[in-house]
């Protein structure tokens, strides 16, 4: 195989391998105290009696900081951990594919294991009518691992409802107030759950031009491989 098609391969895999970036919307290594953390974070629901989340240094990933939410079953069968203060940066995730959110839930020392799976659920509020989008409960997650593990949530409207406003899903994403990791389960006595939350990012779709790259370093790539067989059959 001649040096033009090898570079060009190796182009185009490094190329492909960058069309989707991810966006971080909080990896909790800017905090150093969890007042800090609890300026940008609070929560809501009955479950959440607790509290916002507090910081947990050294417990993500490789020693990263990460963010530990108490889930109290006892009081009620849901709880919001919610960034009410976001990030300019991403404000605007009209082009994001998906959000990405790294944890791992266990049971709180002393206390009963939930009857069923916890689940979880993204929803995002912003938009002009303040609307807010939230994974409907057929795409839902089951949290069950015990060690950090990576789950995606798509934004789109087969696997997102509306449940306030009457804003877009693409109005809401353009001009994002608040994003909410929202945990459920059943009431139950003497159930308490730990959440660490590593990193929350969103994938981006790449942008117009970088399709077009695409498409003409393909050219190349076809025009380079043509040569190479001809050769090949002399």
């Amino acid at each position: 195989m001649n040096k033009l098609l090898t570079c060009s391969l190796f182009v185009a895999v490094a190329t492909a391998g960058n069309l989707f970036s991810q966006v971080t919307i909080d990896n909790f290594n800017e905090y150093s105290t969890t007042g800090e953390l609890q300026a940008v974070w609070n929560s809501f629901g009955g479950a959440a009696s607790a509290g916002a989340a507090v910081l947990a240094p050294g417990e993500g990933v490789g020693g990263s900081n990460a963010a530990l939410y108490y889930l109290d079953w006892s009081a009620g069968n849901n709880a919001n951990m919610r960034m009410a203060t976001v990030p300019s940066a991403v404000q605007d995730l009209s082009a994001a594919t998906s959000v990405e959110v790294t944890l791992y839930l266990v049971t709180r020392d002393g206390y009963d294991a939930p009857a069923s799976d916890t689940q979880l659920r993204l929803a995002i509020q912003g938009g002009t009518s303040s609307s807010i989008w939230q994974t409907t409960s057929a795409y839902a997650v089951d949290l069950n691992s015990a060690s950090y593990t990576t789950i995606s949530f798509n934004l789109n409207t087969t696997e997102m409802e509306r449940v306030d406003g009457s804003g877009s899903l693409s109005d809401t994403l353009a001009a994002i107030t608040s994003i909410r990791l929202r945990f459920e389960n059943d009431q139950q006595s003497n159930v308490r759950q730990d959440v660490y939350v590593d990193s929350i990012s969103a994938v981006m779709v790449p942008e117009p031009g970088e399709y077009a790259g695409m498409a003409g370093l393909g050219t190349v790539l076809l025009v380079a491989f043509l040569r190479w067989r001809g050769r090949r059959q002399r």
